[in-house]
């Protein structure tokens, strides 16, 4: 360490001096080991125990509204007059909610018929630990305000939100042709 402390190495052992005062002796090799199992070992302990508690505290059932932003990456083609389309987005929460969930990854298929685009998809709704919630969704957009809305339902999940029922369906607005806001308002029971 620098600054206040000045560490000195001598013939494999290390002085700790402040002001050429001589505070303490120790094997500099086995200190530092001890120093690291010490630390790591600790670490390992307060994730456990932290993980634990965040198990052992998420709520068995409830409401809440997420807002979230995604980008998109697809494709489409033209056929017969419609805009067929397939690709993913991929999303952040912003803010904490009671089950934390992160973000979520969801594949989709959509159709354009004049104003109107309709999609299809299926997400994974990930927290920390990476435990996901599994989704089905469809909505309906309109490709003149950029608005889209329509249902979600969970059909599953892993980890701690195994057997997880309930919804989240979305309120979303495009920003741009590969950005959007939503807001989710979610509800959900678990075993």
């Amino acid at each position: 360490m620098r600054g206040k402390w000045d560490l000195s190495i001598s013939r494999g052992r290390c002085y700790r001096t402040r002001s050429n005062c001589r505070l303490q002796k120790v094997n500099y090799k086995t200190g530092e080991t001890m120093f690291r199992v010490i630390t790591t070992i600790a670490s390992i302990a307060a994730l456990a125990l932290t993980t634990s508690a965040l198990a052992a505290e998420l709520p068995k059932s409830g409401s809440f509204s997420t807002a979230m932003g995604g980008t998109v990456i697809g494709e489409t083609i033209q056929a017969g007059g419609r805009t067929l389309g397939y690709g993913s987005h991929s999303n952040v929460i912003v803010g904490d909610n009671p089950l934390h969930i992160r973000g979520s990854k969801c594949p989709y298929i959509s159709e354009q018929s004049g104003d109107t685009v309709s999609v299809n998809g299926r997400c994974a709704w990930s927290d920390a630990d990476g435990d996901q919630i599994f989704s089905e969704w469809s909505v309906k957009c309109s490709v003149s305000t950029g608005s889209c809305q329509g249902p979600q339902t969970f059909t599953g999940g892993s980890g701690k939100f195994r057997d997880i029922r309930g919804s989240n369906p979305p309120q979303c607005q495009m920003l741009n042709a590969t950005q959007f806001t939503c807001t989710n308002q979610w509800t959900y029971q678990l075993p």
